[in-house]
């Protein structure tokens, strides 16, 4: 299977929060409470999220879909920083890099990045930050092999439950 990348736009915001909430369960299922992640996916990967996101000229996403058929098999989410740690004016965070797990390990999560980079770069931005789970060993062992160190900690909410997330950053 090949899998194309492109930026998204207006009407992927179906593709997106599908890829989202499939993602988000299949990393997640027997980590996180079963009623948390559905909790979670009906508040945070709906259509209406997605399209908003779409709509704000400050945000950017990249779609990844599989050949032939353009099934949504993950994306990568660019916007304005809201994490709890100290900015500076040229940030960016990368909101989400999901990645269904049968194409994880393949370089499509680098593809992803590198698509997110260039645009960063590209908007003059110089530093990018993102949150992952700490118990996401795999996704933070990337994150390190990519350039990205830990800058802080955060709280997550899934669906009521609260977790630690590290905030890590890389300059770009």
């Amino acid at each position: 299977m090949s899998v194309l990348v492109r930026q998204a736009e207006p009407g992927d915001e179906r593709a997106l929060a599908l890829a989202g909430a499939a993602t988000f369960l299949d990393s997640y299922a027997g980590v996180v409470d079963g009623a948390a992640i559905v909790r979670h996916c009906f508040e945070r990967h709906t259509p209406q999220v997605y399209a908003a996101a779409l709509a704000d000229p400050a945000q950017a996403l990249w779609i990844a879909e599989a050949a032939p058929g353009g099934a949504p098999v993950g994306y990568l989410h660019l916007a304005p920083p809201g994490l709890p740690v100290e900015t500076r004016p040229g940030d960016i965070e990368m909101k989400r890099i999901y990645v269904l797990s049968r194409l994880q390990r393949t370089g499509l999560g680098l593809r992803l990045l590198e698509h997110g980079l260039a645009h960063a770069r590209a908007a003059g931005r110089s530093r990018m930050l993102l949150g992952v789970y700490q118990g996401n060993e795999r996704a933070i062992a990337f994150y390190k092999a990519q350039g990205f160190h830990q800058a802080g900690e955060r709280e997550f909410d899934v669906g009521g439950r609260v977790y630690c997330d590290w905030v890590m950053a890389r300059d770009i």
